[in-house]
């Protein structure tokens, strides 16, 4: 399958210029941990994620009133193209340890956004490739986790 047919076209996302507080108010009025961030005309600029908000504005005391998303956003985001297949999507996620990518059309706009669970629900003929791909990101997770605690111990 492709992005087009897997994607979810209704998707949240903010704009550069919003404040890191309007970005964190979405996250948890639509209880999502990423957003797409988009400038004027729909270009795809960046993803902002609740850990950027907690490390880049939370931890270093900055007011998420007056921080803008461009200020704290992951730069050059992950993302697929329409065409891309359902194995190159989760060659992507498995790369980059993600389980959302931006879908992005050939203008680079914004047009939608597959999840692991788009993956699940829509292409079972890559039930292990999935499965593989979730073992390998928690299993990244929880290693780096128990390195910080390391760390902080």
């Amino acid at each position: 399958m492709k992005a087009l047919e897997l994607m979810n076209k209704n998707v949240l996302s903010c704009k550069h210029s919003d404040t890191a507080q309007h970005a964190a108010t979405l996250m948890k009025q639509h209880d999502v941990g990423m957003l797409p961030v988009i400038e004027e005309g729909g270009k795809l600029v960046g993803v902002i994620t609740d850990r950027d908000l907690s490390l880049k504005v939370t931890a270093e005391g900055r007011d998420p009133a007056h921080i803008r998303v461009h200020e704290c956003m992951t730069v050059k985001p992950i993302s697929c193209s329409l065409k891309d297949s359902s194995r190159n999507i989760l060659a992507l996620m498995a790369k980059n340890q993600v389980r959302r990518i931006p879908v992005i059309d050939d203008q680079a706009r914004l047009a939608g956004l597959v999840g692991i669970r788009d993956l699940i629900a829509h292409d079972a003929t890559n039930a292990r490739d999935i499965y593989l791909v979730l073992r390998r990101i928690t299993a990244s997770k929880q290693k780096a986790a128990a390195r910080r605690a390391r760390a902080a111990a």
